[in-house]
């Protein structure tokens, strides 16, 4: 009977916060201008929208490139695994750069990864772990020469493969 009363009780407190989950189905804009599709579930606080749960974001152009974005929020941060996607055709060929990013509490944690291919050949591949947002292992692989990029946390590196 005792147990009885409890599940009842937990019941009492925990539907309704599942019940208050909404989902948001709509197109948007993000900070690089960039239009497309975006879903996510989320819930109302004293009139803020905070985020729960799974998030997409993604938008194809009439040549067939496209650009996604997928992961979870707890609590209005990103949390998980979060991955990117961005596939870009060209006269010259499709360049494709894929991403995995880990967090904690809104933090990069975890095992970062980032493979670059074109024409369906890896260009190169980065791997970074982190700790509470700081690198504390990094690895390089690659398999042509040239320049590219590199953007953390707004800071642009740029490297140069001999």
């Amino acid at each position: 009977m005792r147990n009885l009363i409890l599940l009842f009780g937990f019941l009492l407190i925990v539907t309704p916060l599942f019940a208050q989950l909404k989902v948001f189905k709509g197109t948007a804009k993000d900070e690089f201008d960039i239009v497309g599709n975006l879903i996510y579930t989320y819930y109302e606080k004293n009139g803020d929208i905070i985020k729960e749960g799974d998030f997409s974001f993604s938008k194809t152009i009439a040549d067939g490139s496209s650009f996604s974005l997928k992961g979870k929020f707890k609590n209005n941060k990103r949390n998980g695994m979060w991955n990117f996607l961005l596939i870009n055709k060209q006269s010259v060929g499709t360049f494709i750069l894929k991403v995995d990013a880990s967090y904690s509490d809104g933090i990069p944690d975890g095992l970062w990864q980032a493979i670059r291919t074109a024409n369906g050949k890896q260009v190169y591949s980065i791997k970074m772990t982190l700790k509470k947002g700081n690198v504390i292992g990094f690895n390089l692989e690659t398999v042509k020469q040239g320049n590219f990029d590199i953007i953390y946390y707004g800071y642009l590196l740029n490297a140069s493969l001999k």
